[in-house]
């Protein structure tokens, strides 16, 4: 199959919500054209959804790689598809380690200043 035969199919499965076969097709067209940015691009947005945010960011940045102007819709799709995955990865880092970070602290009686609140 050619590029476009793959980006085609993966583009349907995206559609339809099967994210994992697009990745595949997507892969694959990076095996046919390593080069064309696009195949990294499509691969990192169906990443984003099954929140595979660190291999989205890595698809990303090899995608990027690529391109030769960065005025173009490509450019801008990879930019913005590594922010968002770059901005998912933190909230998930915060979140885990606000989790971690909290202190319990366990009162027999209250202080007397707190008494009347």
């Amino acid at each position: 199959m050619s590029f476009e035969e793959y980006k085609t199919t993966g583009n349907t499965y995206f559609k339809d919500g099967n994210y994992l076969k697009a990745v595949e097709y997507y892969k694959k067209c990076i095996e046919v054209e390593p080069e064309n940015p696009i195949g990294y691009s499509n691969s990192a947005m169906s990443l984003i959804k099954l929140t595979k945010y660190t291999e989205a960011l890595e698809s990303c940045g090899t995608g990027l790689k690529y391109v030769n102007d960065a005025d173009s819709q490509v450019y801008k799709k990879l930019q913005y598809r590594y922010n968002l995955a770059d901005t998912e990865l933190r909230k998930l880092s915060n979140n885990d380690e606000s989790l971690h970070n909290i202190d319990i602290y366990e009162v027999d009686s209250l202080p007397n200043e707190f008494i009347n609140l």
